[in-house]
Formats: C-alpha cells, structure tokens, sequence
C-alpha cells in the first residue's frame, strides 16, 4: 500500500526492467559468459560510490545507523571486490585470450548504457528533471 499522496505508477519505466533483466539476460546464454562477467565487474567497481551516496543520504535524512550497517560496509568491500574482479577474472582472461577484449568492453559499454538510461529516467521522474 503506497503512503497518501504517493503514485507508485511513476515506478513503471520501461528503463527500471532494462535495468533488471540486463544480467538475466547474459546469463542465460554461454556465448555472452564474458558479457555477463564484465556486467558483473563494473557494477562491483561502481558499487562503492552508490553506496556511499546511500549512506550520506541515509545520514542527512537521520535514518537509524543500524539500518546503513550494510551500506557502509560495502562502499568498502565492493571496492576489494572491483579491484579484485579486475586483477582475478580480466586480466587473467586476457592474458590467455586478448582477443576476448572486444566481448569484455561490449558488457561494460552495454552495461554501462543500460544503467545511465535507468539512473537518468529515475532521476527525471522522481525530481522532474526531464
């Protein structure tokens, strides 16, 4: 039940299930295994900034500490973990198959895009300014 005066329709964007089914998408197809992986990375190396940004919201806004516990222990841990996903899974990969570079840059491109659309569509409906 939405609080009054609150319409929930705006949440219907077509950007919001562009946003959800990108990594569906990947994973149910082996040919675009190394799309889904640099998907996966970019969000691991971007996560730390919307984390934080949930955080200081959260603060602004008096939200209780314990309620951002899970966000501020991970703008630090997505951080290993980009880092991580680059010299682990990337670079190994390359180092046998540089030729992979190309299916690697499209999942960040692609990735990239689809969630730009999303955080720009959100933005516009929840502060009109589109």
């Amino acid at each position: 039940v939405a609080p009054r005066g609150v319409d929930l329709d705006i949440l219907e964007q077509p950007e919001t299930y562009n946003n959800a089914v990108d990594l569906l998408m990947y994973g149910l197809r082996r040919r675009y295994g190394l799309r889904s992986l640099a998907s996966i990375g970019l969000l691991e190396q971007t996560a730390p900034a919307r984390f934080s940004a949930t955080v200081d919201a959260g603060q602004r806004l008096g939200v209780p500490e314990h309620v951002l516990r899970y966000q501020k222990v991970h703008m630090h841990v997505d951080e290993d973990h980009g880092r991580e996903w680059f010299e682990h899974v990337f670079v190994p990969i390359l180092d046998r198959r540089a030729d992979t570079v190309r299916e690697i840059a499209m999942g960040v491109a692609i990735r990239g895009n689809v969630a730009g659309e999303f955080y720009r569509r959100i933005s516009d409906v929840a502060f009109g300014l589109g």
